[in-house]
C-alpha cells in the first residue's frame, strides 16, 4: 500500500464534496413536528388545560401552522419563534417532547434535562431508552 500524498487527499476531498452536493435532499422531515401535532390533538381531548408550545421557526413552519390552523385545539398550541434562552424557557414547561424521526445528539434533550424537565421522546439515536 503506498501512502497518498498531500494530492490525493485533496482529490478525496473535492469528491466527497462533490458526491455529498449531487445527493438527493432527506427524504422525510427529521422533526417530525405534524406527527406531534395530532398527538397533542389526542391529549388535549382528554386534559383540557394542556397547551403544545413549539419553539423555532424553520423552513417547515408555514406547513405547521396552517395544519394547527386545521385542527380542533389550534388555540392551545403556540409557535413562538425562537427562544434566545430555551434552558430558562423549558424551566416553564410540565414535560419536553422530542417528536423526532431521525437524531443524532439532539442538544435539546440536554437542555431539557439541565431544566430537570421531564422528557418524553421518540425512540430515536441516543433518546432510545
Amino acid at each position: 500500500m503506498r501512502p497518498r500524498g498531500r494530492n490525493s487527499r485533496a482529490s478525496a476531498r473535492r469528491a466527497s464534496a462533490a458526491s455529498s452536493s449531487a445527493r438527493s435532499p432527506t427524504p422525510y422531515p427529521a422533526k417530525d413536528l405534524p406527527n406531534l401535532l395530532v398527538a397533542f390533538e389526542r391529549l388535549a381531548a382528554e386534559i383540557p388545560d394542556a397547551e403544545l408550545v413549539v419553539i423555532g421557526d424553520g423552513p417547515d413552519m408555514p406547513k405547521l401552522r396552517a395544519l394547527r390552523a386545521s385542527l380542533p385545539h389550534q388555540d392551545r398550541i403556540i409557535c413562538p419563534r425562537r427562544s434566545r434562552t430555551p434552558r430558562a424557557s423549558s424551566k416553564g414547561f410540565d414535560v419536553f417532547a422530542l417528536s423526532s424521526s431521525k437524531e443524532g445528539l439532539p442538544w435539546v434533550i440536554l437542555e431539557a434535562s439541565l431544566a430537570e424537565v421531564p422528557i418524553v421522546a421518540t425512540s430515536v439515536g441516543p433518546c432510545r431508552s
